[in-house]
């Protein structure tokens, strides 16, 4: 999940640069209100997904933290569920073939 989230907001970011590339090389030829209302967007749209980056990394570590707390106070239920865990899903695999 940590991965995917980190994918998806670095795929974000990454369009978001490309976006101002662009915006910057077709409306710095557009003049008056049309490329003030562009870049004005881009902007907004840029602090909107630094806000959602924040927020989902906030999220994240909440997530890594709850379950550090939890494994470290319970490390027996802990192994007792990993264990149970890797059974289901060796039970699964095995029933595939």
């Amino acid at each position: 999940m940590h991965g995917n989230a980190e994918k998806l907001l670095h795929d974000l970011h990454k369009l978001t640069v490309e976006l101002e590339k662009s915006v910057k090389g077709t409306a710095g030829n557009w003049v008056g209100e049309a490329g003030d209302r562009m870049r004005a967007r881009l902007a907004r749209t840029r602090e909107k997904i630094s806000a959602i980056e924040a927020e989902v990394r906030g999220s994240l570590q909440d997530g890594v933290d709850a379950t550090d707390h939890y494994v470290r106070a319970n490390p027996w239920q802990s192994v007792g569920i990993a264990a149970a865990v890797a059974f289901v899903v060796g039970a699964l695999v095995s029933r595939r073939d």
